[in-house]
């Protein structure tokens, strides 16, 4: 990691008193940047992880900060220790009394303590975004098998994440299914009763002779003519017709389908464009253009004049041959049950993380993904991502990477150690023949050894950044903890290559040694959305190189 320090931004110390009053007291905190205010608003202080702050306010009764609640310490002083623990990103702190809340929130960002500035954090988030939102744009799995089918609509909107995901990997397809349902729009023969003139009688049927017998015969005043020589026949003869004519309609519960997709998939899309992140630098152009024109396609659709004036949806025609068979009409309704998985729970944890600029909960999912490339590459198998379900068939927050008969990688699932305590490892992998490998995501690490020139007063760090003892502790735990566990391994944004076999010996592996050898130990390997490099600088991993 780029371990440069911009002097101007470091943060205010205790050994600095800060210039302005400061919401908070004790630990490290600053002021956020001006170039930075945009893209950390609400925030308007800069706080350290882990780090101890007094909040102060004798008229309050508590304080909260998100889900947390602190009490004044000692009782009756008004003052309230307050620690950001495993909480990274936007934070509010809320003070209430006996009456509510009292006074505005206060916005701070919560930065680790690796990050020298604000701005190394936000570097870190951007990258992480945008090597995220990368492995959105080129997911090797498919969310859901192949054969399952989806009929209950959601009311709920979809997530903007998921959206992004879908019209990435599917705009071209709708785009496609769109032009053919215009060009060749399914339509419906029908018949509109209708009162004609004798001459333009085509058909006489029973009802049309009951409904002439009913009706009587022509005045005898019609058309000013004296009728009085006219024949009995010639006097009974109707001056209008009951007819049933033939006409084709587009007024069908197809069309009507189509159309509410339609409205509902460009609402969704609308709904993307208002994200801050879909409108900023982190995502390419050419994947905005792409997206914004299977949008403005489905609009087209919702505004033609064949559509647009059909009535709203009142049953889904899931047994119709039109949407099995015709050309658009197939494609689009298979579209619309890949779209109604925006309920999938890690999209939502996703897009929760992004808000909250939590960068420790998107390395996370980052490191999933890559794990799911990595395997899927050595493997040649497209994997099938499913969420983990309890008896009811409801998802409990893990999910499940099949792929094929190689194997399946859980992720956050729970398991019992021999011991009866329960273990929730980031990351499993279950080979279908051999033992397990656990890996742990851990955006934690020791910084190096810092000095300071006693000429220029500059600051510079010496050694790599390595990962934390306690974290190998936990891996010693894995290891030992879950009967088929063979090895355990951090995964931090760091530098230090470390492994240890069961016999004390140092290795220096790759994840896809531990995951296709039978290798035995703990250890920690860097893994980042950010590759060093000293001749081209920092570059995303899996960024095209020329």
């Amino acid at each position: 990691m780029d371990t440069t320090i911009d002097v101007s931004l470091l943060l205010l110390t205790e050994a600095s008193p800060p210039k302005a009053p400061y919401p908070l007291t004790g630990g490290p905190i600053g002021a956020v940047p001006d170039d930075l205010a945009t893209r950390l608003v609400p925030a308007r202080w800069v706080v350290h992880e882990w780090a101890d702050y007094w909040y102060v306010d004798p008229e309050a009764t508590e304080v909260r900060v998100g889900s947390r609640t602190f009490t004044q310490q000692p009782a009756g002083s008004g003052n309230y220790l307050i620690r950001f623990e495993n909480q990274l990103g936007l934070a509010t702190i809320r003070a209430f009394d006996e009456f509510g809340q009292r006074g505005d929130a206060v916005h701070v960002e919560v930065i680790a303590s690796k990050f020298q500035t604000p701005r190394q954090s936000v570097d870190f988030l951007q990258s992480t975004l945008a090597a995220l939102y990368a492995r959105i744009a080129s997911m090797p799995f498919v969310l859901g098998a192949s054969t399952e089918r989806l009929v209950r609509e959601s009311p709920a909107p979809p997530n903007p994440l998921f959206t992004y995901y879908f019209f990435v990997h599917h705009g071209a397809e709708l785009i496609r299914a769109i032009q053919a349902v215009l060009g060749r729009p399914y339509q419906k023969l029908t018949s509109d009763p209708e009162l004609v003139r004798p001459h333009e009688v085509r058909r006489i049927d029973r009802e049309s002779m009951i409904r002439m017998l009913q009706a009587g015969h022509s005045s005898p005043t019609d058309n000013y003519r004296d009728t009085r020589n006219l024949s009995p026949l010639e006097r009974l003869r109707p001056e209008r017709v009951w007819q049933q004519i033939p006409v084709e309609t587009f007024d069908t519960p197809e069309n009507r389908y189509v159309l509410a997709i339609c409205r509902w998939m460009v609402g969704a899309w609308r709904g993307l464009q208002r994200q801050v992140w879909y409108r900023g630098a982190d995502v390419p152009d050419s994947t905005r253009a792409r997206i914004d024109g299977a949008g403005e396609h489905l609009g087209m659709l919702t505004m033609d004049d064949r559509f647009a004036p059909l009535g709203p949806m009142v049953v889904t025609p899931t047994q119709s041959r039109v949407l099995q068979r015709k050309d658009g009409y197939r494609e689009l309704n298979v579209l619309w049950q890949r779209f109604q998985r925006s309920r999938e729970p890690i999209f939502e944890q996703m897009q929760n993380a992004i808000e909250l600029r939590s960068v420790d909960k998107l390395y996370e999912l980052w490191v999933l993904f890559e794990l799911i490339d990595m395997i899927a590459v050595a493997t040649d198998e497209k994997p099938v991502l499913t969420p983990e379900v309890d008896v009811f068939g409801t998802p409990v927050g893990g999910y499940r990477a099949r792929f094929g008969a190689r194997g399946t990688l859980r992720y956050d699932s729970t398991k019992v150690a021999y011991s009866g305590i329960w273990l929730r490892p980031d990351y499993l992998w279950k080979p279908a023949v051999g033992d397990w490998v656990v890996f742990d995501a851990k955006f934690r690490m020791d910084k190096p050894e810092e000095s300071t020139d006693e000429e220029t007063g500059e600051i510079s760090y010496a050694g790599m950044v390595t990962s934390k003892n306690n974290d190998w502790q936990k891996m010693h735990t894995y290891r030992d903890g879950l009967t088929r566990v063979r090895a355990a391994v951090v995964l931090y944004p760091g530098e230090e290559r470390k492994f240890r076999d069961t016999m004390g010996n140092r290795r220096d592996v790759e994840v896809e040694d531990l995951l296709f050898e039978n290798l035995h130990g703990v250890g920690a390997i860097p893994l980042s959305p950010i590759r060093v490099s000293e001749s081209d600088g920092p570059t995303l991993v899996g960024e095209d190189q020329d």
